[in-house]
């Protein structure tokens, strides 16, 4: 009826002539013609044309691949914005990235890094009148193939013998991941089942918004809002500029590294660690604007991470080889008093000094000790004393007994002295020192005070250690008087230093036996790496008991005393940090991507090398070769503006445009390929246009595996440029495309092009898309996406990481990896020969 209300009077018998026209003549014959490539009317030989349209395929696809990573470098620029926010757990100022990692990598970078592909499907729909092609869908299944395939069993056996990579973020790989299998499920859902050969405006638009949902979900998952705890924020250097670094967070990152690597590092080598542990991630668009620079001849960046993994792994080897000392270990001895001071009354008559040994008990040492004057003098007050202790091996514990004359005259307290000297140990291997409590004052009392108790030093300095944590002894006074056992509560308050953090808390009880004049308990300040900073935190003692009181002269009065400790920084470590700040710098300028002008546009154009570094590689053969084949493409995207002009705005829409163009004639060339080879347009498109768009991205993902700490950044990203690419590469062209025809209706080159549409859509106005090979392609390559994604998930239960692991595990499930490519390629290849049409 709506042929007929158009004046078609036999509507069936025209469709029959609509659909038995001629062909139109193909790309690489007489008059053929593409997007942009036009060819004569006396074209060359298919068998001469050939090898030159291939040779010439690839060399687009070098250029592409190079505008691609100027694109890369733009959205890197864009997303490494920065800001200064207020951080209430560090109470401070930070510098914190605008754009979150996850929803960058999602977006932006997953554009940048598939840009080809996705703008092939563009310009084939928009520059073919609207109508869908045989490259674009095609190319996007065919490198989603590629890369879940092929760049995952490049990056399993990449990485090196005992190593395994695991996904750090699972929550956010499980979200791409199940997108990844969505995506093209619903893509066959929509082009097959729902209306079959046929996109209607709201399956373009619904496919179109799975991108910002999928953006939404994983930023969700990055958080932590999908798992059971919310993520943890861990202390991690933001890239940029030196000047944003805090020193006192560098010396925290330093003092880690030492800590869990040890000494004997060099500042260079600590820098590297540094940057590997705590340093930013490498951004995707890093990774690959590395990779393809190697591949055209130019190698910006030097050695530095191939430098980095043999210092982590020859500090792990020196590490485990200290498990077997090569040497003797030394063994040490202390010998010292049980206590800094005793008080004792006149009439106790003997006082019975304690002498400890501590640390290696296997061997017998010797101490001298005797007795020395103060106010009290021998003879009168107390007996001297002077000889030598034989500590037997397995011997804890010694005696020194002094007599302590009583008289009748009343006199203030007094005090004498015992030394510990000369510490010796008859064992080789074994040395003996003298302990803290080398020397113990005796005081003697003639009342019955239980005395006043008081800190020995309100304020104690410090100094914080290098490595290790530092054990700081308090002792406690009791002056005026030693009567009886006393005790009192002992505890710790917060200041600027946080218990937990920078020291740990303590709350008990000290006790003083009878006629014990001091008593110590230990604090441990926490070693974390301070620049110049000095925290402080204060220990109280109160509630005494026993009859003691508290000194009311000390700071805190009768109610409580109060010692004020103050944990200072190294002066080594400031120094070692101020080392530390240069070597970062360089580092990091030496990863830095983008330009500042066109002049240095240019002159990286021009030049080959582009290493800076003393150890940076020297061009070879293979290097000239491939720029001088790639100097004119980097001559001409010279041309696009640099990413320090609007913040990388303009230079992302400029090398966008570029790339369209460029994109277009890979279009055409691809075609002219399929056609003088005489196969068809869904083959070329998912073997060689597939493999060109993505083998940059398989260097720099297996890049990515080797250098980085996880595998997020080179499978992880797979799943997710994989869901980017059916959402937005497939989804944006298709919903515009079925908006079009909506409005335009059918005209006659619609009804001749469409004939059997016409028959279930009378009315017209449809954005038809063949489901056909389509339909095959996406059908295997789902169900060998699921079952990979399996494997994956199971490789980390059973082998504990997603990449690497035993050699001949690795490579058995790389080569089963690679086998599934070529099985997809060849039922997708048969398909699409199978279903060639009339004018194929």
């Amino acid at each position: 009826l709506k042929l007929r209300s158009r004046g078609v009077r036999r509507p069936r018998a025209w469709l029959r002539r609509m659909a038995s026209q001629e062909c139109a003549p193909k790309i690489c014959e007489a008059n053929g013609q593409g997007t942009i490539w036009r060819t004569g009317s006396n074209p060359w030989p298919r068998g001469v044309t050939a090898p030159l349209y291939i040779l010439l395929l690839l060399w687009f696809f070098m250029g592409v691949a190079i505008v691609s990573d100027i694109f890369m470098m733009a959205i890197e620029k864009v997303t490494s914005k920065k800001r200064r926010v207020f951080n209430p757990k560090k109470c401070r100022m930070v510098t914190v990235r605008v754009w979150n990692d996850t929803v960058a990598n999602l977006s932006l970078m997953a554009l940048g890094s598939s840009a080809p592909e996705i703008l092939l499907n563009c310009i084939e729909i928009f520059f073919n009148d609207f109508t869908s092609g045989d490259l674009g869908p095609s190319t996007i299944v065919g490198s989603a193939a590629f890369n879940l395939l092929i760049i995952s069993a490049v990056c399993v056996v990449s990485i090196p013998v005992g190593e395994v990579r695991v996904i750090n973020d699972v929550t956010v790989f499980t979200v791409t991941a199940t997108f990844s299998v969505f995506a093209y499920i619903w893509m066959l859902v929509i082009v097959t089942y729902v209306t079959e050969d046929v996109i209607d405006i709201w399956e373009g638009v619904l496919t179109f918004m799975f991108f910002p949902i999928l953006i939404l979900v994983a930023y969700a998952a990055d958080r932590g809002y999908l798992s059971k705890g919310r993520k943890i924020e861990t202390l991690r250097l933001v890239d940029g500029s030196i000047e944003d670094l805090n020193k006192e967070e560098l010396a925290e990152m330093e003092h880690a590294i030492i800590r869990e690597y040890g000494g004997g590092l060099t500042d260079h080598e600590i820098a590297h660690l540094v940057e590997r542990k705590f340093g930013p991630h490498k951004s995707r668009a890093a990774y690959r604007v590395e990779a393809t620079k190697a591949m055209h001849g130019q190698r910006r960046t030097s050695n530095t991470d191939e430098h980095l993994l043999s210092v982590m792994r020859r500090v792990s080897s020196q590490t485990s080889a200290q498990v077997v000392p090569i040497e003797e270990e030394v063994k040490v001895a202390y010998l010292e008093f049980l206590s800094a001071g005793y008080s004792v009354m006149e009439d106790i008559g003997t006082l019975k000094l304690p002498v400890l040994r501590k640390g290696f008990s296997g061997a017998q040492l010797s101490v001298e000790y005797a007795s020395r004057d103060g106010t009290a003098v021998q003879g009168k007050d107390y007996e001297a004393v002077k000889g030598k202790l034989i500590f037997a091996p397995g011997e804890m514990k010694h005696i020194i007994e002094i007599g302590i004359m009583d008289d009748d005259v009343v006199e203030d307290k007094q005090a004498f002295y015992v030394d510990l000297s000369n510490a010796v140990s008859d064992q080789k291997g074994c040395e003996a020192h003298l302990g803290e409590h080398k020397t113990v004052t005796i005081q003697v009392v003639d009342d019955d005070d239980p005395g006043k108790l008081a800190f020995e030093a309100e304020e104690l300095h410090v100094p914080e250690k290098k490595e290790d944590d530092t054990i700081i002894s308090v002792t406690v006074l009791r002056k005026g008087g030693a009567k009886g056992a006393v005790t009192c509560r002992y505890y710790t308050e917060d200041d600027t230093a946080i218990s937990g953090k920078d020291y740990e808390a303590v709350d008990g009880t000290l006790e003083f036996a009878d006629r014990q004049c001091s008593a110590f308990f230990d604090v441990k300040i926490k070693a974390k790496g301070r620049y110049e900073t000095s925290e402080m935190f204060r220990i109280y003692i109160s509630e005494p008991a026993g009859g003691a009181r508290l000194c009311k002269e000390s700071d805190g009065g009768e109610n409580s005393c109060i010692c004020t400790v103050m944990i200072e920084s190294n002066t080594e470590v400031k120094d070692q940090v101020d080392q530390l700040i240069k070597h970062l710098k360089v580092n990091w300028d030496s990863h830095a991507i983008g330009t500042h002008n066109y002049k240095e546009q240019f002159m990286a154009a021009i030049r080959i090398d582009m290493g800076d570094e003393e150890d940076a590689p020297k061009p070879g053969v293979t290097d000239w070769i491939m720029h001088v084949l790639t100097i004119p493409f980097k001559l001409f995207f010279a041309m696009i503006p640099p990413t320090d002009f609007c913040g990388g705005w303009l230079c992302f829409f400029s090398s966008l445009v570029f790339i369209g163009i460029l994109t277009a004639l890979i279009g055409d060339v691809a075609n002219l390929v399929g056609c003088a080879l005489g196969i068809p347009g869904p083959v070329t498109a998912i073997t060689f246009v597939a493999l060109g768009t993505s083998l940059p991205d398989t260097f720099a993902s297996r890049s990515a595996a080797v250098q980085d700490e996880y595998a997020d950044a080179s499978i992880g990203n797979v799943t997710g440029s994989n869901s980017v690419n059916v959402f937005l590469g497939i989804g944006l062209p298709w919903m515009i495309a079925a908006i079009y025809w909506k409005a335009m209706g059918m005209d006659e080159e619609y009804m001749s092009r469409y004939p059997d549409v016409l028959l279930r859509y009378p009315e017209g106005g449809v954005f038809v898309v063949r489901g056909g090979t389509l339909k095959v392609s996406v059908i295997v390559f789902s169900a060998i996406a699921f079952a990979v994604i399996v494997m994956f998930f199971l490789r980390r239960r059973l082998g504990g990481g997603e990449l690497g692991g035993p050699t001949v595990m690795k490579w058995i499930f790389a080569t089963g990896l690679v086998c599934l490519w070529i099985l997809y390629l060849a039922v997708a290849s048969w398909q699409a020969i199978e279903n060639k049409g009339p004018c194929d």
